[in-house]
């Protein structure tokens, strides 16, 4: 069976403005300030990226928690590039060392470790491990909401300092990833002999 695609006019094409659909079909999306509207473009176009990259290919805490493993295992994880994004997690949703409930609002689901997010958002039992996997499910959990829908549902206003957040902490884990790649093709390019030396040691 032969399959005929024919193209659409570039004029009906034109015509087809998502933001001004946006506009005309969703309530409150007139006023949405400019500077969210990119926020969230940015996220959009950054997970997708660190989706493919870090995680490769698989959108999940526990390709999270692998790729996090694989920079320690590195020395690539420098935790102090996440601290900003973090402390400002840590006061929307645990303020004072408590839950709110913008916490119950990321919705976890049964495998998002959200013991250990609670933990590390807390303050306590943190390690430089732990935080960046936590940071970085409290990213996967905006970006699930956002994706399906939730957000949307709930109302996407007041979301620009989560996102801008979000994408300070997706540029860090990416230049992170870079890092660890350029290590792997190094360790690759050598000698066994060396590239054996190079091994950690096991205890």
């Amino acid at each position: 069976m032969k399959i005929v695609i024919i193209p659409m006019d570039d004029k009906i094409l034109s015509a087809m403005d998502p933001i001004e659909w946006l506009e005309k079909h969703v309530s409150g999306f007139r006023d949405f300030p400019g500077e969210d509207r990119k926020a969230i473009s940015d996220f959009t176009l950054l997970w997708s990226r660190f989706e493919a990259k870090a995680l490769k290919e698989q959108g999940s805490v526990d390709s999270i928690s692998r790729f996090v493993h694989r920079l320690a295992e590195k020395n690539c994880l420098v935790v102090e590039d996440f601290e900003l994004s973090l402390n400002y997690f840590r006061q929307r949703y645990f303020p004072n060392g408590k839950a709110n409930s913008l916490f119950s609002d990321l919705n976890f689901r049964r495998n998002d470790k959200k013991e250990l997010v609670q933990q590390v958002l807390k303050g306590t039992g943190d390690n430089s491990i732990n935080k960046v996997i936590a940071l970085l499910i409290v990213i996967y959990r905006l970006r699930s909401n956002l994706f399906h829908g939730k957000k949307w549902n709930d109302g996407i206003q007041g979301q620009r300092e989560n996102f801008n957040n979000a994408n300070a902490a997706l540029i860090n884990a990416l230049e992170a990833n870079a890092a660890l790649e350029r290590c792997s093709r190094s360790v690759d390019a050598m000698p066994p002999n060396q590239a054996l030396l190079m091994q950690p040691l096991q205890s």
